[in-house]
């Protein structure tokens, strides 16, 4: 596995407990797996669809956003925005990602609490 497929995969597991699922879309057209770019879609909880370009170089965007129990394929937040973390992008995107992230910040905290 080379240093992407290790970027990659350690992106997606940094997020999965927030989100319903996401598919590495190495096929794209916009993917070029050799130059460091590769496509995500992301599933959230919201039951909204963000298809995003993670790059080495210029970290992660938001290229669509689909919300298919609404007629409005837009986003108020500007998808042209780059982002150093998936998660960053998330806590950006996803109200649901944001309590789950949250949620699971305090748990950690607390068996550190406990531990001392």
């Amino acid at each position: 596995m080379d240093n992407f497929d290790l970027e990659i995969k350690a992106a997606i597991d940094d997020i999965s407990f927030g989100v319903e699922n996401v598919t590495i879309l190495r096929d794209h057209q916009k993917s070029d797996v050799g130059s460091g770019v590769v496509m995500l879609q992301v599933i959230c909880h919201e039951q909204f669809i963000l298809l995003i370009r993670m790059s080495m170089i210029d970290g992660f965007q938001v290229l669509e956003y689909i919300d298919n129990n609404s007629n409005n394929n837009s986003n108020s937040k500007d998808i042209n925005q780059s982002f150093d973390s998936l998660s960053s992008l998330l806590m950006n995107y996803s109200d649901k990602y944001q309590l789950a992230f949250q949620q699971q910040l305090f748990n950690r905290l607390s068996k550190l609490s406990q531990q001392n």
